[in-house]
């Protein structure tokens, strides 16, 4: 039996020790690796914090032969300017990254993937990826006890619940458990019934428009990336911890494409 929890911040997660974890926060940070590893970037690194960025970059430089470009944003979402690339993945996708590692920071997703060293498997999900994100960790669950953990970053450094992540987990959720005698933990029932009862996938652009995180991008004028990351499977690109890269050591998480 595959056993599926759901832990809708990262501070709720019960097990700790999971083997099989899927990171989701749609709005941006997962949409914008999803994005730039199917735009032909070699690698993402994410860390906590921006000087932690700045020194791996100087650290790496002499290290390895491809481009290393630093992505993200400051504390407020807006663009760091000591960085190459912003967190949109609207904007990003129109371009290539080929031959390049990015090194990135935002306010949540990358600290919450930061974190989860002790994952052995670990899948960065949106709604671009999302089916091809629950084929691969159904396909992996058996390597791992059966048991997968999706794990929500939420906002405002992780203490408050959204609304976006919630609905993507309940049909990630629904996705990974059609067919099988699945046991969900009761937030993961929560999120699924919370789609089943008021959303479709045709309706995904107005639900993350209604989330606080979607209200704040409004406001800033990013309402390019709210339509962008609430495209469902416009890509069957997984990113996933890869166990390690040329000229990079293993003290840091490193997510690549599940076919490298």
């Amino acid at each position: 039996m595959v056993g599926i929890e759901l832990a809708l911040l990262p501070s709720l997660l019960k097990n700790k020790d999971s083997k099989l974890c899927i990171v989701l926060d749609v709005l941006r940070a997962t949409s914008t690796i999803t994005t730039l590893i199917a735009n032909g970037c070699r690698a993402v690194i994410p860390v906590c914090e921006t000087d932690q960025a700045i020194s791996l970059r100087n650290s790496l430089l002499h290290q390895t032969p491809y481009r290393l470009l630093l992505c993200g944003e400051d504390s407020i979402g807006q663009l760091n300017r000591d960085f190459d690339l912003y967190n949109s993945p609207a904007k990003l996708s129109s371009s290539t990254y080929e031959n390049s590692i990015v090194i990135m920071k935002s306010t949540s997703g990358t600290k919450l993937l930061s974190s989860l060293r002790t994952a052995q498997e670990l899948i960065v999900a949106s709604a671009l990826n999302l089916d091809a994100c629950a084929a691969y960790a159904l396909a992996k669950a058996r390597d791992y006890n059966g048991d997968i953990s999706i794990i929500c970053a939420g906002s405002h450094e992780s203490s408050q619940v959204t609304f976006e992540d919630v609905i993507c987990a309940g049909l990630l959720v629904k996705r990974m458990s059609r067919g099988t005698d699945a046991y969900l933990n009761d937030s993961a029932k929560l999120a699924v019934k919370l789609w089943d009862k008021d959303y479709e996938s045709s309706r995904l652009n107005s639900v993350f428009e209604e989330s606080d995180t979607g209200i704040r991008l409004r406001k800033a004028g990013e309402i390019q990336d709210i339509q962008y990351c609430s495209q469902l499977n416009i890509t069957s690109v997984v990113p996933v911890r890869i166990s390690s890269f040329e000229g990079i050591g293993d003290d840091v998480i490193i997510i690549g494409n599940e076919k490298m």
